[in-house]
């Protein structure tokens, strides 16, 4: 299964097991929507 947008992340985006970087946060909401639309959710 691929959903669409793809977040890319990277070892810098994590601040002590967090998510902190701005663009992958923001493409989240839209990548869960896109998720949720596939498995009939």
């Amino acid at each position: 299964m691929t959903v669409h947008p793809v977040v890319y992340t990277s070892y810098e985006d994590f601040e002590d097991g967090k998510l902190t970087a701005e663009k992958p946060r923001a493409k989240i909401p839209t990548m869960i929507d896109a998720l949720m639309k596939q498995v009939g959710g």
